[in-house]
Order: structure tokens, then C-alpha cells, then sequence
């Protein structure tokens, strides 16, 4: 018994040949799960098709008939993350976090990361750097996963009101899965909604405290400005931009200190920040008309287009795949 696929919204598990007439009925904690039979590659065997958003990898899953029951959990064994490990920092790391050592693809990576949502403490860091993958994984493939959005929205609520005090760690994942989270709310017009996150980031998380959260905390500016523009809020969207810009200058100038001996790992972290910085000071002239003197900078002046493409620099492709009237209306009035 295995798992023979994992799709971008579904999964198949393959096992020994059964008359598959007899079992009519997929269940876990005495719930219907819905499936289908699909071909399998091998004639000896038999393949279920199931919707990961229907199951749990963490419980009993029976596959049964009238006379007979079938145990299918064992095929996930190598997606379940080990529960007494989950408050080790070296394991959770090595295990989903970092990329160079969970040899995964894609769309197992969003599956186990999915699961893990179930049994990962919401008071431990790493519920926000689940929710952070997962709105990754939900952008390569919007039109498949469109129903895990309802499931991030109340996984951020909880995590953020499980938040007593900040802590470096809590504060990257904090940021990060609000950064990460935001942007998928927006590109589907869920404004009011993303404004929420995006508040409720700004007011919890200091940035400060970790240097690998600047790159998320300046696009968090960077969004809640965008939307102040969207409402028509000029001046107010202009000033945050401002502070935006401000804060991308600090946080390159703190990531290249020259006692900063882990600066060569961030080297992307100060092209996205250089980028995001230009965009928001740009952004801060078109709204303001002119930079103020009160602001401290040069009264710098831009007639170009705005285009919110460092935005979008971990995902390219990610603009293209929705008709989100957010950015475009953004985009106008600020070229207007």
C-alpha cells in the first residue's frame, strides 16, 4: 500500500488488487470521506483518487463494505511530521522548513504542510511558517486550491490571538504568514479582509527583533499603504509609503553592517528590500504630490509609471493568474 501521486489538489493511493465492487464506503472519525477509483499502474493493484482537503493523514482512514475494512493510513507514514518533535526547533526545520534538507516537491510539500495545521501547537512559531507555505503553495496553483483560503483565514486569527508577547521567532512567522497571506486575499479582492491581517500584523510583531523578517515587514508596509490608496486616502497611503521606504533603507544598512557575519545569506533579502524601497518612495511622491520637508528627505518628484512588480518577486508568475482589480486600481490612481 502506497501513495502513487500527489496532485495539486488530490491524492492517490495504490494497494493489492480487491474486488472493488464490495467496498462502497471511505470514512475517518465516523465522517464520509468522498473518493473515486482510478486506474492504477500496475494490474496486480487497485488506486483511490481522494480530495486532501477531505482527510487527515493523522487519523484512521477505512476504506469498507458490508463485510470488510481496509486501514489506508499507513500509506502517509512519510507525510506525518513526528508529534513529540514538534517544539524542536532542529527537526521542524529539517523537516518542512528548510528547503535544502525536506526533499520535497512542490505539491507534497503543501500537502504535508497542510496536515501539519492539524496537530501543530497554534502557540508554537511555527503554526504562522505553515501558514506562510501554504499561502506559497496556494499561489502556484490558485484555480486547485481556491478552498484552503476559508482555512488560512481562521488558522492566521487563531495564531495571531495565540500571541502573549514577541519573540524573534514569533515575529518572522508573524510577519511572514501575514506578508505571504495578505497578498492572496488581495489578489482575490478580499480587501477588508486583508486589511485585518495586515493590522493585526502591524500592531503584534516587532521586526526588530529578527533581521529575517524586514524583507516581509517592508512589503507589509508596502500593502497596507496600497490598500489606504485604493480607498482614496492619499495623504495617509503617502506617509506610509514614506515609512515603508524609510524602513527598507534602515534594514539593508543593518543587514550589511559590517559585523554582520551572516550578511552573504541575504544578499536576496537587499536586492528585494532596494526594490521595495524604490517602489514605495516612488509611490510616497505620486501620493503626496511632493515630498515634504518635514519628511526630512529631498523633495523627489516622479512622473514614470507605478508598477507593483517587486511586489510579486517570489512569484513571478502570480499576477497573471488573476484578474485582481485591487493592484490594477491601485496602479491607475497612483498613475493618474
Amino acid at each position: 500500500m502506497k501513495v502513487t501521486n500527489i496532485g495539486l489538489s488530490s491524492v492517490v493511493i495504490e494497494f493489492a488488487s480487491v474486488n472493488a465492487s464490495k467496498f462502497i464506503n471511505l470514512s475517518q472519525a465516523q465522517r464520509e470521506v468522498p473518493f473515486k477509483w482510478v486506474n492504477a499502474g500496475d494490474p496486480q493493484q487497485v488506486a483511490i483518487e481522494v480530495n486532501i482537503r477531505d482527510f487527515s493523514v493523522y487519523e484512521s482512514l477505512l476504506l469498507t463494505s458490508d463485510e470488510h475494512e481496509l486501514e489506508l493510513a499507513g500509506a502517509f507514514e512519510k507525510f506525518r511530521l513526528d508529534e513529540k518533535k514538534l517544539a524542536d526547533e532542529f527537526y521542524v526545520t529539517g523537516a518542512i522548513i528548510n528547503a535544502a534538507t525536506r526533499g520535497m516537491e512542490n505539491n507534497e510539500l503543501f500537502f504535508v504542510a497542510f496536515n501539519a495545521l492539524e496537530i501543530m501547537p497554534v502557540n508554537n512559531h511555527f503554526y504562522g511558517a505553515l501558514i506562510t507555505l501554504i499561502s506559497y503553495k496556494y499561489l502556484e496553483a490558485p484555480e486547485y486550491r481556491g478552498w484552503v483560503i476559508g482555512v488560512l483565514l481562521e488558522s492566521k486569527t487563531k495564531f495571531d490571538e495565540a500571541v502573549e508577547y514577541c519573540t524573534p521567532n514569533t515575529a518572522r512567522w508573524g510577519i511572514s504568514s501575514a506578508t505571504a497571506f495578505a497578498l492572496v486575499l488581495l489578489l482575490n479582492d478580499r480587501i477588508e479582509d486583508a486589511e485585518g491581517v495586515i493590522d493585526s500584523a502591524l500592531r503584534r510583531y516587532e521586526p526588530n527583533l529578527n533581521q529575517l523578517s524586514y524583507w516581509n515587514y517592508c512589503q507589509c508596509l508596502i500593502l497596507k499603504a496600497a490598500i489606504l490608496a485604493f480607498a482614496g486616502r492619499n495623504k495617509e497611503s503617502g506617509w506610509k509609503f514614506l515609512a515603508a521606504f524609510d524602513f527598507s533603507r534602515k534594514a539593508i544598512n543593518d543587514i550589511f553592517h559590517s559585523r554582520n557575519d551572516w550578511v552573504l545569506g541575504q544578499i536576496s533579502d537587499c536586492h528585494a528590500l532596494l526594490n521595495l524601497g524604490e517602489l514605495a518612495m516612488k509611490c510616497a511622491a505620486k501620493s503626496l504630490g511632493r515630498i515634504p520637508s518635514e519628511s526630512r528627505y529631498a523633495d523627489i518628484k516622479y512622473s514614470g509609471k507605478i508598477s507593483f512588480a517587486p511586489v510579486f518577486s517570489r512569484f513571478q508568475s502570480s499576477r497573471s493568474k488573476f484578474k485582481s482589480e485591487f493592484f490594477d486600481v491601485t496602479e491607475m490612481t497612483l498613475n493618474a
